[in-house]
């Protein structure tokens, strides 16, 4: 049989299974974890969809919106950036967005798993609320709990997946999100990147990488994941378009799969961090950010080519925090490995905490603020109120660019949940942990049910930023107080 008549999934368990030989295999993975099956696509008509939108627009007279751009940043901690003072990882892009933007640096996204991040991130709400608490469905199959990488890969699961997360897609695509209102104004949309929501017409986009079926790989972004990494020549093409229609706003989602695991870096940026990191994994890891970094710089370099980024507004954010472990090794099969305790996946600082950047010359001052208390489900009702639109019922997100609301604001919460949804019904079937930040105080509350080893968590972390020191035994008031906080919030 030839290697060409391969699925990709078969081809990906081969090679995981050669992980147990060969670090080459990682390599040989990383390649095919950006492949599709004949899903790739060499033209998109973005000609006829401004068109089309332009008349739209021009009938409604409503000709000076600004473009909206929406940058994730995949599996990176919040200060892992130079303008951060980190001592290594360089990031000259990012710099120099950060000194054009607001930025926050004391965000918070509303999980620290990319799947419910995204959500909240699109429509403003906490993941209890719109539905997606995990990456992926608990179902039954072939009497087994889907849990090992070779059953994730076949198409009988992918298969039997996609029936079973059509529920949940059904009732968060009930809701309003960012793209739908865009969508309704005119605004001209595309999807490169991370997608775990289906495809990118039913996120509503008008054109998109993400085919979001089984036969592509579709469960985070299948196509949409070639993008920084195998170049940017989709989002090029879409600008160009965009440049020839500039009374025709357009919404571009750029979340490339980076700088996720598989950490596949250019050599000649791996060849700068080999001699000053700790381990061939950690220098792997912050060659990945640099690339990131240098993604941006041609995005936002192109946007500056085409003269069209005066009257854009860009968001930047990560979706969940990343440390890497060092100690990780290329023999350990599982990527979940590849990262520490108390980062992705957990209630901590390096899971949840993230810079939130805005950008728009026009309308945006920068500055930088340490000290306002920040959320991923701010950005909805940010940039509606930048286009003076009402915010849609339900969403408790404020406009980070109201000076009143920001110095009202007094906390905000955070919940960690199971990696795989157990009850389309029920969030806290999945639920880990609730958290509350009210400064100088974060309270970590666990859900005995599914963390029955977890203690309640208090640090003050203005003067323990690491979370080293439990202080709830010693603050029994504080507990009682935030607990309370966190109970009104859930409910």
């Amino acid at each position: 049989m030839q290697w060409k008549s391969f699925s990709i999934r078969k081809k990906i368990v081969i090679g995981f299974l050669l992980l147990l030989v060969s670090p080459v295999a990682y390599i040989f993975i990383a390649r095919l974890f950006v492949e599709a099956r004949d899903c790739s696509r060499d033209n998109y008509d973005f000609v006829t969809i401004f068109k089309e939108k332009q008349k739209s627009i021009l009938d409604s007279l409503n000709t000076s919106n600004p473009n909206v751009i929406f940058i994730l940043s995949d599996d990176q901690a919040w200060n892992h950036y130079s303008f951060y003072d980190h001592p290594y990882i360089k990031t000259p892009n990012l710099d120099k967005l950060a000194k054009e933007s607001l930025v926050f640096s004391r965000g918070y996204v509303t999980a620290p798993l990319c799947s419910p991040s995204i959500a909240s991130i699109i429509t403003g709400l906490h993941p209890h609320e719109h539905g997606i608490t995990g990456n992926d469905p608990v179902f039954e199959y072939d009497g087994l709990r889907a849990d090992l990488v070779e059953m994730r890969l076949s198409d009988s699961y992918l298969q039997a997946r996609e029936q079973a997360y059509a529920p949940y897609l059904d009732r968060f695509y009930s809701k309003p999100n960012i793209v739908s209102i865009l969508d309704s104004m005119g605004y001209v949309s595309f999807q490169s990147g991370k997608w775990w929501l289906g495809s990118a017409v039913r996120g509503n986009f008008d054109e998109g990488m993400t085919v979001g079926s089984w036969e592509c790989y579709g469960r985070h972004g299948d196509e949409g994941l070639k993008i920084g990494r195998e170049g940017m020549c989709p989002i090029y093409d879409f600008l160009d378009t965009a440049s020839q229609y500039k009374n025709t706003p357009f919404f571009l989602w750029y979340a490339p799969f980076m700088p996720h695991w598989p950490h596949t870096p250019p050599e000649d940026l791996l060849d700068n961090y080999l001699e000053i990191a700790p381990s061939k994994a950690q220098a792997k890891y912050w060659a990945m950010v640099e690339w990131f970094d240098q993604t941006i710089g041609q995005l936002l370099d192109y946007l500056e080519d085409k003269n069209l980024a005066e009257n854009t507004i860009i968001v930047y954010v990560a979706d969940n925090g990343w440390i890497q472990d060092s100690k990780w090794t290329i023999k350990s099969l599982t990527p979940a490995a590849n990262y520490a305790p108390r980062s992705k996946r957990s209630p901590y600082e390096g899971g949840i905490r993230t810079p939130i950047m805005l950008k728009w010359p026009k309308g945006i001052s920068p500055n930088h603020d340490n000290s306002s208390l920040v959320s991923t489900v701010d950005i909805v009702p940010t940039i509606l109120d930048l286009l003076n639109l009402e915010q849609p019922i339900g969403i408790t997100g404020i406009s980070l660019v109201d000076h009143i609301q920001l110095q009202k604001r007094d906390a905000v919460f955070s919940a960690d949940y199971k990696h795989d949804m157990e009850d389309f019904n029920d969030p806290k079937k999945s639920l880990e942990s609730k958290t509350v930040i009210k400064k100088p105080w974060k309270l970590i509350v666990p859900n005995p049910a599914n963390s029955p080893e977890m203690k309640t968590e208090l640090y003050n972390i203005i003067e323990d930023e690491t979370e080293q020191i439990n202080l709830a035994s010693q603050h029994p008031e504080i507990v009682t107080e935030l607990s309370k906080l966190l109970e009104e919030w859930w409910d």
